[in-house]
């Protein structure tokens, strides 16, 4: 085992980046307050090994600099968390092959000269299992190349893992490429190339195996570069590569961030926007005419079953918790019937789940949300997990964004007892605007999700529990967008359909905003 844990590391990778990529990375960015040690060392031991990159230069300008590839790349394609590892460490057993190495990604400067004192020191310091899957980490092992382009310029995606404030201007720049410039779409191309032929050479091999899910995102580019190379795009079950996704992006950024994204970006817009922590906040905000900003998580898996984690949430600002997403965690399981790992077929969404419901550490949390004042959301738990909590709640809960089961046959809809009982506790559901929540399937050429179908759930919600059991919950981040209301600008829309349909201006009001304000009081 290595000297040093990864979750541990008193430095980050940037201590391979030449001092120019580095002070372009960091420059004019802010450094979070608990990590300004790191950020000082890192720099520290960067500016030292930067002053030994031009002894490289100079050998790859008399050696490579020149000297053309022989084939394209062989470029492996798919999201994080799609199997590429696998399918690059089997491909990179072709001696033909060449790839950039573990040792490149921290050391892409130190590869022609001094690579047997640094892969040794480096060996011996780093851990031998990634924290995010337990595979094998090796100096000398296949990996991907985007880290070892983070550390021979600043235009890369990966920028995002030191400074995650500006992830999205990463993203739109350097991972899709629609805003960089040609300077800097120039320097990335010279840069790239270099890259392969230092790995062809240390590596002996003829043509570039390139595994790196950023990629996938810049074939048009990769194309214009490499007309002949060749690309393989793997595809995985995303429910199953978006849990593994998230575990890994939050294991590995843990030691590489230099910042933390918190309520700072609050304060930037604190004339527009401000947090909500109590419903006396929402009064205040109202009167002075902001925005008020609730910090909710649909996913209970977040805090790993320990109630201290869920006490954390709380101080950090959060006020309602989606006890499960689509995959069964330590608290309970949702109302979605998962296939087999791996298997390919669609997630069953027709059978719900009246078997499993809350685990006894769901039971635990439930308590301590309440206790906390925290909403607990129900929309996406199972059957079972919802007639637990039904039963066990002492105040007011939630189905943040959920219809009516009779209308639309869907798992994640309410049933009509299920409404009821909602109800009858004081809680909200609210209404989804997907399309496979509101509609069964319509006839070839007919787009479902109609305002119509969202005034029927909506009448028939009311007339199961009540007009004070409706509110509005849409779903706009995470559905395909509804063509009859795509964002919140089209609500007005809906209040005139649900006027049309004989819903009163009352009605309407509660169902816009007065039903779910009364759960706040009394919860929050």
């Amino acid at each position: 085992m290595g000297l040093l844990e990864f979750n541990k590391l008193p430095i980050n990778t940037l201590v391979g980046a030449d001092w120019k990529t580095f002070k372009d990375i960091t420059g004019g960015r802010d450094i979070g307050a608990a990590y300004k040690g790191k950020y000082r060392l890192t720099k520290a031991v960067c500016r030292l090994l930067s002053t030994l990159a031009p002894l490289q230069d100079r050998r790859y300008e008399k050696l490579l600099a020149d000297k053309p590839l022989e084939h394209d790349p062989v470029f492996i394609l798919g999201h994080w968390r799609s199997g590429t590892t696998f399918v690059h460490n089997v491909f990179s057993c072709d001696k033909h092959f060449g790839y950039n190495t573990t040792y490149q990604t921290v050391f892409p400067h130190l590869m022609m000269w001094g690579q047997p004192f640094f892969k040794k020191n480096m060996s011996w310091l780093m851990p031998d299992k990634r924290p995010t899957d337990n595979m094998e980490l090796a100096v000398d092992l296949p990996q991907e190349e985007e880290f070892a382009l983070a550390n021979m310029m600043p235009y890369t995606y990966y920028n995002f893992w030191f400074l995650p404030e500006y992830q999205q201007e990463y993203a739109d720049k350097y991972l899709l490429f629609d805003d960089i410039t040609e300077k800097e779409l120039k320097v990335f191309e010279e840069t790239f190339v270099k890259l392969i032929k230092i790995s062809l050479w240390n590596t002996k091999g003829t043509q570039f195996l390139s595994k790196n899910p950023p990629h996938t995102g810049r074939v048009k580019e990769l194309v214009k570069m490499f007309p002949n190379a060749k690309f393989i795009y793997l595809m995985r079950n995303p429910y199953t590569v978006f849990e593994s996704t998230r575990s890994f992006f939050t294991n590995t950024i843990q030691p590489l961030k230099l910042q933390d994204i918190s309520n700072e970006e609050l304060e930037k817009n604190k004339d527009r926007i401000r947090p909500v922590y109590h419903y006396e906040d929402i009064e205040k905000n109202r009167a002075e005419g902001k925005l008020s900003a609730l910090l909710t998580v649909e996913e209970g898996g977040v805090c790993k079953g320990r109630l201290g984690n869920l006490r954390l949430l709380y101080r950090l600002g959060v006020r309602m918790l989606t006890l499960t997403w689509n995959f069964p965690n330590e608290l309970g399981w949702p109302n979605v019937r998962m296939r087999e790992k791996d298997s390919g077929a669609a997630p069953d969404f027709t059978t719900p789940d009246g078997e499993h419901g809350l685990t006894e550490t769901g039971f635990a949390f439930l308590t301590e949300m309440e206790r906390l004042g925290m909403i607990v959301d129900v929309s996406h738990l199972s059957d079972a997990g919802f007639w637990d909590v039904a039963r066990t709640a002492n105040k007011p809960f939630v189905a943040s964004h959920s219809n009516a089961r009779a209308v639309c046959g869907h798992v994640r809809n309410l049933g009509d007892d299920m409404i009821r009982a909602l109800a009858e506790k004081g809680g909200v559901t609210g209404l989804n605007f997907c399309p496979s929540f509101l509609e069964e399937e319509r006839k070839e050429g007919e787009s479902r999700g109609s305002l119509d179908a969202i005034v029927t759930h909506a009448r028939h919600i009311v007339n199961m529990g009540g007009e004070d059991c409706l509110g509005l919950g849409s779903d706009f981040d995470g559905i395909p967008t509804n063509a009859a209301i795509p964002d919140a600008a089209h609500l007005p829309h809906l209040a005139d359909a649900l006027k049309k349909a004989g819903f009163s201006e009352r009605q309407i009001d509660k169902i816009f905003c007065e039903n779910v304000l009364r759960v706040y009081r009394e919860i929050l």
